[in-house]
């Protein structure tokens, strides 16, 4: 019997009824020079090397933008043709490409094969459970470029560089009221319509997903958010905060911005430092001086 070595696979089959088993042995010729990945034909193996050289032959005519394969190309295409092919057959939303669709259908299913080694918690996406798992490093990759305050997503960044900027771009169609983000006008809508969240154990309700999430850890005493000091947990990244200032003196990160275009001096030495962001002058007075 042929011993198979790491480039050979054995394949099996019956053909047909009452024949003998067939040993078939195919071996991969082509072998990468870099990471020695082997492959049954030389085009395969150019292909792959476009990982190691960075090469992108397939460019989009309309953005520039490049693929290493010519199947990438394609399914880039759709997102500019407004094609999609892909359809649930739960809720008939459509999709560009076959692994949106995919991960969709997990929302269906109930699937989450992306589980937390450090918890119990699972996820239908893997960039979900990425985000998650900066709750156990503590890892908070956005920072913001007011007050250096860092976060876990860029989302929460956004809408924090607007508290700093005033800007409200978000307007309810009901009321007029402006909104910072999409997640303030969602809550300040439910005020007209009445409708809540619900807690399936106790029946309190919230206005917010975000409240809702915050309140199930006083039922199952998740605590995700860690002081790096004494390793003490808590359940909102507010009570963190004011732990922090509390017990271990940190400084109070600044939440408001102060531009003092037309503020006497006066008035400046009252500001409050521990809160506000001082913002150099305009441009105007730098252009009179």
């Amino acid at each position: 019997k042929k011993n198979l070595n790491s480039n050979m696979i054995n394949l099996c089959q019956r053909i047909p009824l009452q024949t003998p088993k067939v040993h078939m042995y195919i071996e991969w010729k082509h072998e990468c020079d870099v990471c020695h990945t082997s492959f049954l034909s030389r085009s395969a193996l150019e292909i792959h090397k476009r990982i190691h050289t960075g090469e992108q032959p397939y460019k989009c005519n309309i953005c520039d933008k490049r693929f290493t394969q010519a199947n990438g190309l394609k399914r880039h295409m759709l997102t500019h043709s407004g094609e999609k092919p892909f359809k649930c057959d739960v809720c008939d939303t459509k999709f560009t490409e076959k692994g949106s669709l995919k991960r969709h259908m997990r929302k269906h299913s109930g699937e989450k094969p992306f589980k937390c080694s450090q918890c119990d918690k699972a996820f239908n996406q893997r960039d979900d459970l990425k985000r998650h798992m900066r709750l156990h490093t503590n890892e908070k990759p956005y920072k913001c470029f007011f007050c250096d305050r860092t976060f876990v997503q860029k989302s929460t960044l956004t809408s924090h560089v607007q508290t700093h900027t005033g800007i409200k771009p978000f307007q309810c169609d009901v009321c007029g009221l402006y909104l910072s983000n999409k997640q303030n006008l969602g809550r300040h809508m439910r005020k007209h319509t009445g409708e809540l969240l619900k807690c399936n154990l106790c029946d309190k309700t919230f206005a917010s997903n975000n409240g809702l999430i915050v309140h199930m850890r006083t039922h199952n005493g998740e605590k995700p958010y860690k002081c790096d000091i004494c390793n003490q947990a808590f359940t909102q990244s507010s009570s963190l905060n004011y732990h922090k200032r509390t017990k271990h003196d940190t400084p109070r990160v600044p939440t408001k911005v102060l531009y003092l275009n037309g503020i006497n001096e006066d008035e400046r030495e009252n500001v409050d430092e521990d809160l506000v962001v001082i913002v150099a002058s305009s441009v105007d007075d730098e252009e009179n001086t």
